[in-house]
């Protein structure tokens, strides 16, 4: 397998977010066309309960009061739900997570490793459907910041000279 595609290279900025439809840990179908009208951060990692899967979804609740007042926050992985939501209820995550076991949208999104696994990616996709931002190789204790950040600094660049 291609290590490029395997981490999220083949969708970049400007492209539209492939769309997917999968029940979530809060036990409710979700569409990402449903989301519409707001930014969201889809993020993939590989599997629950982890130390780098932990440090990263607890970076995200430790903010998840910030990031939710502009984003639509929405974790997936290739676990099935069962994991998933005992890890969401393990650690009381504020976000729902999606079982992608079918790795159809992992595939989508070419995150996918040669393990059968959704590599640790994030994609900025803004009200309109598509993708501002990729984020690779972000270090997992300081997802949430490093995400803010960025995401700050593209909705600077895509303001226009009069707002």
């Amino acid at each position: 397998m291609d290590l490029k595609k395997a981490l999220g290279w083949g969708l970049e900025a400007g492209m539209v977010a492939p769309d997917f439809s999968l029940l979530g840990t809060d036990k409710k179908f979700h569409s990402l066309s449903e989301y519409r009208g707001k930014n969201v951060l889809l993020y993939f990692f590989p599997r629950a309960f982890t130390s780098r899967a932990t440090q990263q979804a607890l970076s995200l609740k430790s903010y998840h009061h910030i990031l939710r007042q502009n984003y639509v926050l929405l974790g997936m992985s290739t676990e099935p739900l069962s994991a998933l939501q005992a890890f969401s209820e393990n650690y009381q995550l504020p976000f729902s997570l999606f079982s992608d076991v079918t790795q159809k949208v992992s595939k989508n999104y070419n995150v996918l490793n040669p393990f059968q696994r959704s590599n640790r990616v994030t994609f900025f996709i803004g009200k309109e459907g598509v993708i501002k931002k990729v984020f690779r190789f972000v270090s997992r204790k300081i997802y949430a910041e490093t995400l803010l950040e960025e995401c700050r600094y593209s909705h600077d660049l895509s303001r226009s000279p009069n707002s």
